[in-house]
């Protein structure tokens, strides 16, 4: 099991996580990873920084 702190995408349960802040750029090589996590953050209503 990955450490969740690290890489949280994989996590089942993201609770007990602080507040995301997620930024990614066109060009980023991990931006797909990065709209990914937002949307999982999304569905569980994870709050995230703007």
């Amino acid at each position: 099991m990955p450490d969740v702190y690290a890489t949280p995408a994989p996590a089942e349960d993201l609770a007990g996580l602080p507040p995301v802040f997620i930024a990614t750029a066109e060009f980023d090589p991990v931006r797909d990873e990065g709209m990914i996590y937002a949307e999982l953050c999304a569905v569980l209503r994870r709050r995230l920084a703007a």
